[in-house]
């Protein structure tokens, strides 16, 4: 059987490597990045079945990687999972709805992690 893929998009290295290492183990095909513009590509590219991505306010062009990816035809109907450590303004929490993508705030258990991962696919 084909594992699902899972796409991390992450700046921070150490949630990268937690975040792997746990969808990893659990018998997942990881593919990750640190950049927006990589995720974009790997995306598109590889289709993975689930994007796991941190929400940052430094996005590429004012829009979030959700958005970007709700926006492209190649992308829009992969599943999305937003981690983020901020607190969401409104105009971000409108952008998510309008994208579909899960919200879960950090600090997050790896099991919850785990479960939104599962129960979209």
């Amino acid at each position: 059987m084909v594992p699902k893929t899972v796409l991390l998009v992450d700046p921070h290295r150490d949630s990268r490597i937690v975040y792997a290492t746990l969808l990893s183990h659990c018998g997942f095909r990881v593919l990750e990045t640190g950049d927006d513009e990589e995720g974009l590509h790997l995306a598109r590219e590889q289709g993975p079945d689930v994007i796991l991505t941190e929400l940052y306010p430094w996005a590429a062009g004012g829009k979030m990687l959700p958005e970007r990816l709700h926006e492209a035809p190649e992308t829009s109907g992969i599943p999305v999972i937003a981690l983020t450590a901020h607190l969401v303004p409104d105009d971000w929490a409108e952008a998510l709805l309008r994208t579909g993508a899960r919200v879960l705030t950090k600090p997050c258990g790896p099991s919850r992690v785990l479960a939104e991962v599962r129960s979209l696919l």
